[in-house]
């Protein structure tokens, strides 16, 4: 997991150097759940957190507004599905949070 996160932080900061969005939309799909039946990533759900706190952390630190959306989910399991996104909400309810405390 420590490669993917690395990876994914490398690809965030290609995106920085070459576009300096003042706004990130975050499609935050749940197909790389190990679960879905299209996606190939194979993610466990700390796996998806991990991606969630990396972009949201990410864009956080660098006071760029963030939109986001769920996506994807064709789980073998819905309650899976649903889990991912609940997951990826409270994430973002907590990035939220730090970020209005910052604006006080």
């Amino acid at each position: 997991m420590h490669i993917f996160r690395e990876y994914f932080s490398s690809l965030l900061g290609q995106l920085e150097q070459r576009f300096q969005p003042g706004l990130v939309f975050y499609l935050a799909g749940a197909d790389p759940h190990e679960g879905d039946r299209l996606g190939r990533l194979q993610l466990s759900f700390a796996g998806l957190q991990m991606r969630d706190r990396v972009v949201l952390q990410w864009a956080g630190d660098r006071r760029i507004p963030l939109a986001m959306a769920m996506a994807g989910g064709y789980g073998k399991d819905m309650a899976d599905t649903v889990q991912v996104q609940i997951n990826t909400f409270a994430l973002a309810y907590e990035a939220w949070q730090h970020w209005q405390n910052q604006q006080s």
